[in-house]
């Protein structure tokens, strides 16, 4: 929940997208435009921020076990009102060398300074990405 609206955000992986809803429990919004959400943090600026998998069709439903191919996990940030697609994080983890990429950023917060938090299950670590000068 956050925001200037004080929406609740809802990171559904299993449908790929991220639900909207007001704090009556009213649907606002369906995004799929965010992958497959594992987690979202929304801030006081109205910054959406998604632990995100991109699935690739041509591997199945699913995109667990190693790849040779790009990295299909990331941080997505967005707009928490309208849904639009600002900036992209790709996640830094060489996948190739995971026996189960699961997805990226499994927890996600962020701090008044915009410092992001991401809690990764597959290599069981914690990210910390700060903002460039």
């Amino acid at each position: 929940m956050g925001g200037s609206r004080g929406y609740v955000y809802v990171a559904d992986r299993q449908n790929s997208r991220v639900q909207v809803f007001d704090q009556q429990g009213t649907f606002i919004a369906a995004w799929r435009q965010f992958g497959q959400p594992s987690s979202v943090f929304v801030d006081a600026h109205d910054n959406l921020y998604v632990g995100a998998t991109y699935q690739d069709p041509s591997r199945g439903a699913s995109v667990v076990g190693p790849t040779t191919g790009a990295n299909d996990r990331a941080i997505v940030v967005g707009d928490a009102i309208t849904g639009e697609l600002k900036y992209l994080i790709p996640d830094p983890a060489d996948l190739s060398k995971m026996t189960d990429t699961g997805t990226s950023a499994s927890g996600i917060a962020v701090d008044a300074q915009g410092t992001i938090y991401a809690a990764d299950v597959g290599p069981n670590n914690l990210r910390k990405y700060v903002k460039a000068q």
